[in-house]
């Protein structure tokens, strides 16, 4: 699921497409971050449609206090470059593993703290029965390169929910639905964020 889709926009310019938020909304922290966490899922689909496709890219992220529009750039490249991004994720050897055992795996890769909640903790909205285990992830920083892992692995979680087929259900709720940007109350350690919610 994309959120803020009327808030991103994109540029095209040779072989390389950049991402980045519309100027009005960079003052709006919860639309800003919520622009973010899309252009991380769009950036990670983009790459992986790239490599399906036999071609090479490189990703560039952007975000700074001088010029907080531009999130990212993505360039293809023909002539051999070699993606090593550390942003990205390849399931390869994963794609069989339990959701929360997948989730874990995330986790760590993109810098988060994985925390089981007691679903009561969680607004009505947010609460689905066919959620067994829920879990807070959460950051000692909040800040758009955050966001942007955010986006990554909100779209490989939810990619996998569609390559698994096997009835699993999952939830991945990045806050940005919720109404008057209220968080959940959730017992964080202190200095941890609070940056999505995951059920499996």
């Amino acid at each position: 699921m994309y959120n803020c889709s009327d808030s991103w926009r994109h540029r095209v310019s040779g072989n390389v497409l950049e991402l980045s938020v519309n100027a009005g909304e960079t003052t709006d922290k919860p639309r800003y971050r919520c622009s973010v966490i899309t252009i991380g899922q769009v950036l990670k689909t983009l790459s992986d449609r790239i490599e399906a496709n036999g071609s090479q890219y490189h990703i560039q992220s952007f975000p700074s206090l001088e010029n907080p529009e531009i999130i990212a750039s993505i360039r293809t490249d023909s002539s051999g470059f070699s993606p090593k991004n550390p942003y990205f994720y390849k399931p390869e050897g994963n794609e069989n593993e339990l959701p929360d055992k997948l989730l874990g795996i995330l986790a760590i890769k993109y810098q988060f703290q994985l925390h089981p909640i007691p679903e009561e903790t969680l607004p009505n909205e947010m609460r689905d029965p066919k959620i067994k285990n829920w879990f807070s992830l959460s950051s000692v920083f909040d800040n758009p390169f955050i966001w942007l892992n955010l986006g990554y692995m909100k779209e490989i979680f939810l990619h996998s929910k569609i390559t698994q087929g096997n009835g699993n259900s999952l939830a991945f709720n990045d806050l940005c639905n919720l109404p008057d940007g209220r968080k959940p109350e959730i017992a964080l350690q202190e200095k941890l964020q609070l940056q999505a919610i995951a059920g499996v």
